[in-house]
């Protein structure tokens, strides 16, 4: 059986300045419970939770940090390949030691990297995650 909805029968008006406007618009957009504007005004004036989604800013550059590192180690990794692949097909032992000697430095690169990525590893793992 259907509950038969409480009607409104007060109507009031009220009128905002844009910059009024634009925060209830952007608290009605991050409101989890609220489908309008009415109804998230409703809810504010009768002291109901308002459910908003936050977002960490701290955590958002953190995973950009990461993702970063991630790139990093990816191409440098892809060039490591290409090397090593070139390395295998020479029999030359100088072409060999060439290819030796410029795989070197991008291996020092990827030990920083990981250093860097354990830095802020450690960082994530002392954070409170409330």
């Amino acid at each position: 059986m259907k509950q038969k909805r409480q009607e409104r029968n007060y109507r009031k008006t009220i009128r905002f300045k844009e910059t009024e406007h634009r925060k209830l618009v952007e608290l009605l957009r991050q409101s989890a419970g609220c489908q309008n504007l009415s109804e998230l005004l409703r809810s504010m004036l009768f002291d109901r939770a308002i459910t908003l989604d936050t977002r960490n800013a701290s955590m958002e550059e953190i995973r950009e940090e990461l993702s970063q590192t991630k790139t990093a180690i990816h191409k440098i990794g892809v060039n490591i390949n290409q090397l090593v692949h070139y390395f295998h097909a020479h029999p030359d032992p100088k072409n060999k030691r060439f290819y030796a000697r410029k795989v070197m430095p991008l291996y020092a690169k990827v030990g920083g990297l990981v250093s860097k990525l354990l830095l802020v590893l450690d960082q994530l793992s002392k954070r409170p995650w409330s």
